[in-house]
C-alpha cells in the first residue's frame, strides 16, 4: 500500500484540507479504504499480480510503473505547483464566485468587449 499525502496537510493542518490525495493497493479492501478516507476515485490505483497498474475510476491500465511515470503529473501535480495555487487562493480569497457581474465566456475571450 502506498499513500500520497497533500503537501499542506497533516496533523494540525485544520481548515478541512484533504490529507490523503491518492493511493496504490493490491486488494479491493485497499480501494474501499481509500474511498472512505476521501480519496477521489481517479486517484486510486490497483496493482495486479503482474505489476500492471489500473486506475479504479477509468479502468485505464498501465503495463508498468515506467509507463505510469510518464503521465503521473496528470494525477498528482508537483507539490510546488499545489503550494503556489494554494497561496494564490489564500491571497485572493480562494475561488469566490464573481456573481452576476462576471463576464460571459465571449467577453472573457475578448469577443464581446463593449
Amino acid at each position: 500500500v502506498c499513500v500520497f499525502q497533500h503537501p499542506r496537510g497533516g496533523a494540525g493542518a485544520g481548515g478541512g484540507r484533504r490529507v490523503l490525495v491518492g493511493g496504490f493497493g493490491n486488494r479491493p479492501t485497499d480501494a474501499q479504504a481509500y474511498r472512505r478516507s476521501g480519496i477521489a476515485s481517479n486517484r486510486i490505483f490497483s496493482v495486479d499480480a503482474t505489476s500492471r497498474v489500473c486506475v479504479r475510476e477509468t479502468r485505464e491500465v498501465f503495463e508498468s510503473y515506467e509507463s505510469l511515470s510518464a503521465v503521473i503529473a496528470r494525477f498528482f501535480p508537483p507539490a510546488d505547483k499545489i503550494r503556489r495555487i494554494a497561496a494564490l487562493e489564500e491571497a485572493t480569497g480562494g475561488g469566490r464566485d464573481c456573481g452576476e457581474d462576471s463576464l460571459s465566456d465571449e467577453e472573457e475571450e475578448g469577443d464581446g468587449i463593449a
